[in-house]
């Protein structure tokens, strides 16, 4: 009996546990930005996604259960202003940006980033206006959502950060009915195998 409550608690845990998140993204950058996934704000994390100048990066990226991740753009520049402009989505319940929802745009002063590095002090980024001011990238986008460019003035690199925030799961109500039926059951037969003995 021990091993079917166990059984049936190792069922209960791992149904609870299997909703997975992604992020899907598109961005674009001037001149160029590689785009990392890291569950710890002062190392880059693993590169999924890059954007050459006229080019754009997209696609979709799990992120790191129970863990606050961050999507770190290195955003380099090799003359003038460089900027950022991205839209990014989360998919499942368990994260959300900054802002409290799973959709950022980088109008929101939720973007962030410095000069010296991912960890470092992060500071508000200049907001350019609306894409097309900035023809390095409206051409190329074609997400009505993505209306401004953040970045710096000047620079030669930006560390951008956007921080993703784990929600603490809480079970769905038929995931209890479930286990305390199930409890119900094991009690039942183990109460009528007494009674037999």
């Amino acid at each position: 009996m021990s091993k079917l409550l166990i059984g049936l608690l190792a069922t209960f845990l791992f149904n609870t546990a299997q909703a997975a998140t992604s992020v899907s993204y598109i961005f674009g950058a001037d001149d160029y930005s590689s785009f990392s996934i890291s569950t710890n704000d002062n190392q880059v994390g693993d590169v999924v996604s890059s954007s050459p100048f006229g080019g754009l990066g997209s696609g979709t990226s799990d992120l790191t259960l129970g863990f606050t991740n961050y999507l770190h753009f290195a955003v380099s520049n090799f003359g003038g202003p460089l900027g950022l402009s991205g839209q990014f989505t989360l998919t499942g319940d368990d994260f959300v940006f900054s802002n409290g929802t799973k959709f950022l745009t980088t109008l929101t002063q939720t973007v962030n980033g410095n000069l010296t590095g991912f960890g470092d002090t992060y500071v508000s980024t200049v907001s350019f206006g609306p894409l097309s001011q900035y023809p390095w990238i409206a051409p190329y986008f074609d997400t009505p959502e993505i209306t401004d460019t953040v970045g710096f003035n000047d620079g030669a690199v930006a560390y951008i950060s956007i921080p993703v925030y784990a929600v603490s799961a809480v079970p769905e109500p038929e995931s209890y009915a479930m286990l305390i039926a199930g409890m119900g059951i094991m009690g039942f037969v183990a109460r009528t195998k007494k009674k037999k003995a």
